[in-house]
């Protein structure tokens, strides 16, 4: 008896922590929104080289077309370093094919095709820095008293976009570019590049001090981004170089889609002077219309977080008709896009801290609560036993405790909101299998098609809740400003997408060997479903079974592929048009999985489920359709599984993701019971077939006998 009240009482604690960390994840939502609301203002940074390629066609000086610029609301120039291409255009250095050069006898210098780099006609400090980069890059020759590098013909000749080592060999900062910055009293963003072996080499620290030196005093609205693969000071020294850059008072701008190396441990040298920055490849630019690339640039703004727009012009195509009038309407159409979505153009700010958002204590409350869900559910559905959860939480003490040590507690959390985005939606379907799909009310007999769809119905909308509640505490779990800049991610994305099938799968299972067959309403014994689940392994299994679990697999295969930011499967042209004009009539639009097959989905098998429920579904001759509901609910599982990853994409405003959840559950709605409607009909239909053939036979039957009395007589 004692040990029953103690169990008890640890389960009132459970849902004690479940409520006080429900009701924090909320708090942490709402003061989130509260400054993203605030958060509205936006940059616009022009890149110099662009505009001095535009300033060139249309043959003005470069200041006027920056003027023109300045008009329509550009604020910042982008400038990059100089590269080899800019040291022989200003004669700091010479280039040349092997073949050009002659040794001292009259015989070429070379065999093959390379390119020698040596001093030009004015090297001065450009040439000394391009001298001291060179190392990392080719063999000295020393040639009639001269020193020239033999290097890879890629640096001019190109090639492969991994193989093209033109951006290594970069020289500091565009002395061309600060200068128009600081003649226009613009801030600049300056797009850098780590030297060479920064972290191994003898002198890379000197070369990293050197870059850090020139860069100017910094002007409000001023930036540091990354041109390369990894962050400057990468190896070893980018908390120091992170550090080095917000003293000048510069932020650090993390680029979108750009996964850089180092760029987590020079953002915690940086503190909380990060921002996010969106640009459009130069090898983009050439397949893009203007108004397409406006529409991506306000997208990047409104659905991302994205405070500052790297603009590059357009210099080819429909531009070359009139190359500063196109690109001029084209700064025009990202700032009117941004005014429509309640933007406002100015020096951008880093993002505001959340006072109650990554504050240990409230991660430990949450962390109770996570857990305390966990074991619920887990028990709930048989799956974890009780008398193992002090088991449970002294492991997962003992976790945090040696991860804290190990200064991974950061990972800590991530596994935390990992376990819920397995969890909770699996739990979910389970809620809406319970309310929507398999519970009889006592004596209510027969339900008619209406009531089957509103129970349904009321199923899919209280899983969309369960789901949605998941993704707020998740969402609160991982609230720290450096995931919602996304220096830092969720981590367990496909383990997110595809452990949550084996959970309901699971539970679908066991319920079903308890209840004898598919469409069964008893709650299960933990010994009833255990033996049953035995019974149910040693059945046979049908080929319609393994075609439905081929079919599952292809789903399930093509679900991954598609999933995430880099896909593997194209997306067609209709779903980009329906994305497109969904985004356009909705505001945020609705995930293509969740309204066009996850909810829709699991509203159709909780009405078969129902109907199963009602004694009015297949008998024991017809397996198929006795476990149609089965799948089609764990293909809406589907939906669920989207609806909280939207959560987990923390970079995306907490209002666009909560607009789109709800779009995509009352589109999916629709669509449901649409496909229900039509289902119902066809069921109608052939059932008064059915009706006729029956009639049919039976006056069959009547006239048989009189016909042959007839002949008797």
């Amino acid at each position: 008896m004692e040990q029953g009240r103690f169990w008890r009482f640890f389960r009132l604690l459970s849902w004690a922590a479940l409520a006080t960390g429900a009701a924090l994840s909320l708090a942490v939502a709402l003061e989130r929104h509260r400054v993203e609301e605030g958060y509205r203002t936006v940059e616009l940074a022009l890149d110099y080289n662009g505009a001095a390629a535009l300033a060139a066609q249309e043959g003005l000086p470069v200041e006027e077309v920056l003027a023109r610029f300045r008009r329509e609301g550009v604020a910042a120039l982008g400038v990059e370093e100089y590269t080899l291409e800019d040291a022989v255009r200003l004669g700091a250095a010479s280039v040349a094919q092997g073949t050009d050069l002659l040794a001292p006898g009259g015989e070429p210098f070379v065999r093959g095709r390379r390119l020698y780099v040596g001093p030009g006609p004015q090297p001065g400090p450009l040439w000394e820095r391009l001298e001291r980069r060179l190392p990392a890059f080719g063999v000295p020759y020393h040639l009639r008293g001269v020193t020239v590098w033999e290097v890879g013909e890629e640096l001019l000749a190109g090639g492969e976009e991994e193989e093209d080592l033109r951006p290594l060999l970069t020289l500091g900062p565009s002395a061309e570019g600060l200068l128009a910055a600081r003649r226009m009293g613009w801030p600049v963003v300056l797009r850098l590049v780590n030297p060479p072996r920064a972290g191994q080499a003898a002198g890379a620290e000197d070369e990293v001090q050197e870059l850090l030196s020139l860069l100017p005093p910094a002007r409000p609205g001023a930036a540091v981004a990354f041109a390369s693969e990894e962050v400057v000071g990468f190896p070893g020294r980018e908390e120091e170089v992170g550090r080095a850059v917000t003293r000048l008072g510069y932020l650090v701008a993390v680029t979108e889609f750009s996964a850089q190396r180092g760029l987590a441990a020079l953002a915690r040298g940086a503190g909380s002077r990060l921002v996010r920055l969106h640009q459009i490849a130069p090898r983009e630019m050439p397949a893009l219309e203007r108004e397409e690339a406006a529409r991506r640039l306000v997208r990047a703004v409104r659905e991302r977080e994205v405070r500052l727009l790297y603009l590059r012009p357009f210099l080819g195509g429909p531009a070359l008709q009139a190359p500063l009038s196109y690109n001029l309407g084209y700064v025009r159409l990202v700032r009117e896009g941004l005014a429509r979505a309640g933007y406002r153009l100015g020096p951008v700010q880093p993002f505001p801290a959340l006072r109650l958002g990554g504050r240990p204590w409230v991660l430990l409350l949450l962390v109770l609560g996570a857990g305390s869900a966990w074991l619920l559910a887990l028990r709930a559905a048989l799956l974890w036993p009780p008398q193992l959860e002090a088991t449970f939480w002294a492991v997962a003490a003992l976790a945090g405790a040696g991860m804290a040590a190990a200064g991974r507690l950061t990972l800590y959390w991530q596994l935390w909101a990992l376990g819920v985005a397995v969890l909770v939606p699996a739990a979910a379907v389970g809620v809406a299998v319970r309310l929507g799909g398999a519970r009889e009310a006592a004596g209510s007999g027969a339900l008619s098609g209406f009531e089957r769809w509103w129970r349904a119905l009321q199923g899919l909308w209280c899983a969309g809740a369960v789901s949605l509640l998941g993704g707020l505490y998740l969402a609160a779990l991982l609230s720290d400003f450096r995931f919602l800049l996304r220096v830092e991610q969720f981590r367990g994305v496909k383990a997110a997408l595809t452990a949550p099938f084996l959970l309901l799968a699971a539970w679908l299972a066991l319920r079903a060997a308890a209840a004898g067959g598919p469409g069964g309403r008893k709650a299960p014994t933990p010994a009833q479903a255990w033996q049953g689940l035995w019974a149910l392994l040693r059945t046979p299994v049908y080929w319609w079974q393994v075609g439905a679990l081929a079919l599952l697999g292809a789903v399930g295969l093509i679900y991954l592929l598609r999933s995430g930011n880099y896909r593997w499967l194209p997306i067609p042209p209709w779903e980009q048009e329906l994305r497109r004009v969904l985004e356009e009539v909705l505001w945020a639009r609705p995930r293509t999985k969740e309204f066009l097959l996850g909810h829709p989905a699991l509203l159709v098998g909780l009405y078969f489920w129902r109907r199963q429920a009602n004694g009015s579904g297949a008998g024991g001759g017809e397996p198929l359709r006795a476990w149609l509901p089965r799948l089609l609910v764990l293909m809406g599982l589907l939906g669920q599984i989207s609806l909280l990853n939207s959560f987990a994409h923390l970079h995306t405003p907490l209002a666009v993701t909560l607009v789109r959840t709800v779009h995509g559950l009352w589109l999916g709605s629709l669509v449901g019971s649409a496909v229900v409607a039509l289902l119902a009909l066809a069921e109608g239909v052939k059932r008064e077939k059915r009706s006729g053939a029956g009639e049919a036979e039976k006056v069959g039957e009547r006239k048989g006998p009189e016909k042959a009395g007839g002949e008797g007589q």
